[in-house]
């Protein structure tokens, strides 16, 4: 007699097939030289307009904030001061070093090409630096098998690799004017309260007014730091239009390594615990089953 149609159990997914041996990437060297000249030859038509309009100090400001923005998300320490990123502690060495390496062998990456690297968040895929900085969550860290595990970081390996970084390094440098903005404003308003509060303290009027005029400076302050990190904002909104392409092009990367069917078993576990706690990551869940229907 046949089983009730709720009864009948789902047929086992199928044993991935066998893993190609490692090929040769040549990771980012492709990609880097490349987003660097077309910046170069956007920034030189706009760093003329302003000489027109504010000689010499005009592209002195353009180029100079271009040079060190670009310097700063390629700076390793970066992504430890800006990002929040650190270093494997021991707790996590065994599982994401077993990963890693396995990871690292499939791409024929040598251990020195990347910097791998820990950030403390509740998501699945870590906000990727750029420069040669790879980043795993300690929630995938925590939770994930080293064989998921493997396919996050091979996925994460496929945001650094040629054309894949751009979106990444825009990214970074679209972030580093905001955190910048943030740590400015902080130590411009900080001094502002205690202030106050000795001018309140005094009860004198005369000790309201360093705390007006500092006040008005941070005003100033707040304003020029205000304008260009709106337009990083604005652009960071924008290139989030790009970010399911992004995932799909890295994931592509994981299985080729041989590694889609594990990469595709942690999004499937990542989606069963959002929807333990009432949630509905549908990018994640248009991800799940694009990558689905790739290994079908």
């Amino acid at each position: 007699m046949p089983s009730p149609p709720d009864l009948v159990k789902a047929p086992p997914r199928p044993a991935p097939s066998p893993r190609p041996a490692p090929s040769p990437q040549r990771g980012a060297s492709i990609g880097l030289p490349v987003i660097l000249g077309v910046e170069a030859a956007a920034v030189a038509p706009a760093s003329y307009a302003l000489h027109l309009m504010w000689p010499v100090w005009g592209p002195v400001a353009l180029v100079g904030g271009w040079v060190v923005v670009t310097l700063l998300a390629l700076a390793p320490s970066t992504a430890r001061h800006v990002h929040g990123h650190r270093p494997v502690d021991d707790s996590e060495a065994a599982g994401i070093g077993a990963a890693w390496q396995d990871v690292q062998e499939r791409l024929g990456l040598h251990p020195r090409t990347y910097r791998l690297l820990v950030t403390d968040s509740g998501e699945l895929n870590a906000c990727a630096p750029a420069g040669r900085v790879i980043t795993v969550t300690s929630h995938a860290a925590r939770t994930l098998s080293p064989e998921q595990l493997a396919g996050v970081l091979a996925h994460e390996v496929g945001h650094a690799l040629g054309p894949r970084l751009l979106p990444v390094f825009v990214h970074a440098q679209l972030t580093l004017p905001n955190r910048a903005a943030q740590w400015v404003l902080r130590a411009l308003w900080s001094p502002v309260r205690p202030m106050w509060r000795r001018a309140v303290g005094w009860h004198r009027p005369v000790g309201f007014v360093p705390v007006f005029l500092f006040a008005a400076f941070a005003c100033a302050g707040s304003l020029l730091v205000a304008i260009p990190a709106a337009a990083a904002s604005a652009a960071a909104v924008v290139a989030r239009l790009f970010t399911a392409r992004s995932d799909a092009r890295a994931d592509v990367v994981a299985v080729r390594a041989g590694l889609g069917p594990d990469l595709l078993s942690a999004l499937e576990q990542t989606l069963e615990e959002a929807s333990e706690r009432g949630e509905v990551p549908v990018r994640l869940a248009r991800r799940t089953h694009r990558l689905r229907r790739r290994l079908s």
